[in-house]
This record gives structure tokens, sequence and C-alpha cells, in this order.
């Protein structure tokens, strides 16, 4: 009986040790964004249920919604960027669509930061497509909703947000000072 206890003892840790870094290791390997090509000329990056990317076409959308599921259509673009017929040629394809202006004085507003927040909480469960004409806007939104509701850090936000399309470094500190700014 003893001799299997210290069996037992000893194979235990080394199991917890072994099954840790396999962990570790699986998740280095495991690439959280991928690329998801839409039509010839427009692919999105995918982020769970999460679609990130520019300006979309309607051919585009409703590729979105036939080949990805799509259900949501986020637009962080400012006024003047979206055309008049945009929302009913959207919401024709039997999409939802929201409209939400993010860049305020080229900084992120914190009023629209919080409609984000909680359009993206009551839609969570559906399939989004979150764009702006770059992408740019809507990856550094998603920095800050990384820092500010999934607790990472913002180095590692920033470097998600990288991945969906984050390229410009004014976006970047405008995530940082809005982080810091607000509780």
């Amino acid at each position: 009986m003893e001799f299997t206890e210290n069996r037992f003892k000893v194979l235990v840790p080394f199991l917890l040790i072994f099954f840790f870094a396999f962990l570790k290791v699986s998740n280095a390997f495991s690439k959280p964004v991928e690329k998801v090509t839409l039509t010839p000329n427009y692919s999105a990056q995918k982020y769970k249920h999460m679609l990130f990317g520019g300006m979309p076409s309607i051919e585009d959308l409703k590729a979105a919604k036939e080949k990805e599921k799509v259900e949501v259509v986020i637009d962080v673009r400012g006024p003047s960027e979206v055309p008049e017929s945009y929302r009913a040629q959207v919401e024709s394809l039997g999409l939802a669509y929201f409209h939400v202006p993010l860049m305020s004085d080229n900084k992120i507003d914190p009023r629209a930061a919080q409609k984000l927040e909680e359009i993206h909480k009551k839609t969570h469960h559906q399939k989004q497509l979150l764009h702006c004409a770059s992408g740019n806007r809507v990856a550094a939104w998603f920095a800050t909703h990384l820092v500010k509701k999934d607790k990472l850090s913002l180095e590692d936000s920033l470097k998600t947000s990288r991945e969906l399309g984050l390229t410009k470094k004014e976006l970047e500190k405008a995530v940082a000072d809005y982080v810091q700014s607000t509780p």
C-alpha cells in the first residue's frame, strides 16, 4: 500500500507539470485571429464570432451573411462617411445595422464607446461584422473593449487589435488615452 501511495505522490506533480506545459505550448500555436476572404475584393479578420474590416460593399455583406452567418453590422464611421441609403441597403439583406461614430476630435468618444459596449453586449450571441472605412477604428474600439471588459493589458489588447487591422499610431495613442482617462 505504501509503495502505491509514494508512486502517486511522485506521479501527480509530474502529470500536472506536463499538463500545464502542454496547455502553454498548444496555446502558442493557436491563433485567435484569422483572415477570412468573403469575396475576391474583400477579406476581414475573424476573432471569435466577430469579423473586423474596412468598408464592405453590399455584395461583401451578402457573402458575410451567407459564408459566415453574420447577422449584425456595426459601423463606426463618421456621419459624413455613411451614404444615406446604406442603412436601408444593409437592412434589406436581413441584417441588423448599428451606426455609432466612434471618434470625435481625433479622440475616442466615451459615449460612443459605451454605446458600442451596449450593442456588443446585446448582440454578443450573434455573429457580427464591425467596420469603418479601413478597419482601424473598429480595431481601436476593440482594444478598449479588451482592456475594459476582458481585463487584458493595454499592450496585449493593442497586439490583438493590430492583428485585426489597427495600423495607425495615432489611434493606438487614442486607445491609450481613452483607457487611462475612463474608469
